[in-house]
């Protein structure tokens, strides 16, 4: 049973999904497996994805028929996490565009085992432009590390929860992440996680 799952949505980003997903199968950490979940693509990204399921036995992928949507992907990928591998400690969602450190697992995992109170660790992230070249990005830090009381981390979260963007793509503690209700049919879904989690437990950047 795996330590962590990465749940992968894909839509038509063939472009990027080799680079992607090289980058999170080169992760040091290697205890966990990587869902992939195809929202219907109609590009190369249905060869690509089968191919590294073939080469790699952390790796399963999945195929809608039709295109649900985001939202009901990001969802259906979590909660086929859940059932499939109940015993998983970690959930994190991946993109089919972007690129992990070769760290990014070892180092979120061990932000969580060093805060018992944390559900969810997030790293600070890069904009990079179609060719891999580093764009300015301003920063967007939220941390209630050590923060016990529910009430102020709701209250700084109000104030200060700016960049759900970048902290829904950490790593969570499976069970906050299911008792928050994962990915729900509203505006702004994402948000409404992070909001959520923070009533849960602390949010941190990993810092480990």
């Amino acid at each position: 049973m795996p330590r962590t799952v990465f749940g992968m949505t894909l839509y038509n980003n063939a472009r990027h999904l080799v680079e992607a997903t090289e980058s999170i199968l080169a992760q040091d950490d290697r205890d966990f497996v990587l869902l992939m979940l195809d929202d219907g693509s109609s590009d190369e990204s249905e060869a690509i994805a089968r191919g590294f399921e073939q080469r790699d036995a952390r790796v399963h992928y999945r195929r809608h028929a039709t295109r649900c949507g985001m939202v009901p992907t990001w969802r259906e990928v979590a909660e086929t996490a859940r059932a499939e591998y109940p015993d998983a400690k970690f959930f994190a969602w991946a993109s089919d565009h972007d690129r992990w450190d070769a760290r990014w697992l070892s180092r979120m995992t061990a932000a969580l085992d060093a805060a018992p109170g944390a559900v969810l660790a997030y790293p600070s992230t890069l904009r990079i432009d179609e060719a891999g070249a580093v764009a300015d990005k301003e920063p967007r830090i939220f941390d209630t590390t050590g923060i016990e009381s529910p009430r102020e981390r709701w209250r700084r979260f109000c104030w200060e929860g700016f960049g759900s963007g970048d902290m829904v793509y950490g790593l969570m503690r499976m069970p906050a992440l299911a008792a928050a209700g994962t990915f729900r049919s509203v505006l702004n879904p994402d948000r409404l996680l992070i909001a959520e989690l923070s009533l849960i437990g602390q949010v941190q950047i990993g810092r480990a």
